[in-house]
């Protein structure tokens, strides 16, 4: 009996120490595959990045960059004015800005075109939802968000020149924070709501939406705050997908295409705690969910973590663990594919983040 349990004892410090020496093992391999953070070059809480002119364009404070094929330019401000929002149509490309003043913050448009320099845009708008919030693009098509002084009252507008129609009269919780076009459908994403660009709500989508995206293919898709994800077409939502791990869905909503193979499309979802805790916390980034070779839904595809290629196909990284180390742990709050195919973020503290080659090997990082 005594050499029994002599012997179970043994194995049982055996078993420990193998477990132990196996944690350790997963612990300094996650330590070895950190990457140090640089400086970035457009550092704070930037804004969400659009197209024109052949440009990317982003905003940080009160400073408006530009890039272009890996080179960066610190473009000029807009009147000394902090920068909240940037949209472009087929011809201008539109900032929503605020001033603090004396009697409150005070939010106007400003837009320019391929020859003419920033002016600001002299909305004519009811005097009851005179707040703009948001501003969005869709096609070649411009709506903004306002809101009713002290009151959580808002309205949708298109806007055309100076001129804007009223698209959704005030709804409660009904803030523009999304457009999308498949080409013949406008479709306005609000927190209670998705509506045709006529105004008209589309059955049944009265549900917390946060962010709209049309996909390569056309077809429109649409997240909600719980990290569900919907199609969207004239006839009503049909849910796809959702996030399984009981985080919520951060807003942002992007594309991206391999382009070693651009065939292979992801739609890329952000996400965030829902509370802090030791055992959730720093777990940020965004979720992947992979689409077919024409940029559509999979119907039997679900959400995955960047870079678990050993669950899909291809993925956004090359790796998961440096990934979880860097991105992984930070709010995004944007996320978009560059023209030249990089692969952007803006953060929520920590300026823009870019996935590139860097000391021979691609990461997740601050761009500098």
């Amino acid at each position: 009996m005594k050499k029994t349990k002599t012997l179970l004892l043994l194995l049982f410090l055996s078993a420990l120490l193998f477990t132990l020496g196996a944690c350790n093992d997963a612990i300094f391999y996650k330590i070895s595959v950190e990457q140090e953070r640089v400086e970035p070059r457009i550092k704070g809480s930037p804004t969400n990045f659009t197209v024109f002119g052949g440009y990317m364009y982003v905003a940080s404070g009160k400073t408006l960059y530009k890039y272009k094929d890996g080179i960066w330019e610190e473009n000029e401000s807009i009147n000394g004015l902090n920068i909240v929002q940037l949209a472009a149509d087929g011809t201008s490309l539109y900032a929503l800005c605020f001033e603090d003043t004396t009697s409150g913050i005070t939010r106007k448009i400003f837009m320019k075109t391929a020859t003419e320099p920033w002016q600001e845009n002299t909305l004519n708008i009811s005097d009851e939802h005179n707040i703009i919030q948001s501003i969005y693009s869709a096609g070649n098509e411009l709506y903004i968000g306002a809101q009713r002084l002290n009151a959580n009252d808002f309205a949708i507008y298109k806007i055309d020149g100076n001129n804007a129609s009223l698209v959704v009269e005030g709804r409660n919780d009904g803030l523009l924070n999304g457009a999308a076009t498949d080409g013949n459908n406008t479709f306005l994403c609000t927190r209670n709501g998705i509506f045709y660009s006529d105004g008209s709500v589309i059955e049944g989508s009265n549900i917390n939406f946060i962010g709209i995206i049309a996909l390569p293919n056309k077809e429109i898709v649409a997240i909600t705050r719980n990290g569900n994800l919907y199609k969207v077409e004239t006839t009503g939502l049909t849910h796809i997908t959702g996030f399984s791990d009981n985080r919520w869905a951060s807003g942002s909503i992007g594309l991206w295409q391999n382009v070693e193979n651009l065939s292979q499309h992801i739609l890329l979802v952000g996400r965030q705690d829902r509370e802090y805790s030791t055992t959730t916390g720093y777990t940020y980034g965004y979720m992947e969910l992979e689409l077919d070779s024409s940029g559509g839904i999979v119907s039997d595809k679900s959400f995955r973590e960047p870079g678990r290629t050993s669950e899909v196909l291809f993925s956004s990284v090359d790796e998961n663990e440096p990934y979880v180390s860097s991105l992984g742990r930070q709010p995004v709050n944007h996320i978009f594919q560059a023209p030249d195919m990089i692969l952007f973020a803006s953060t929520q503290k920590d300026g823009v983040w870019s996935y590139r080659a860097r000391q021979g090997k691609r990461q997740w990082n601050a761009e500098d």
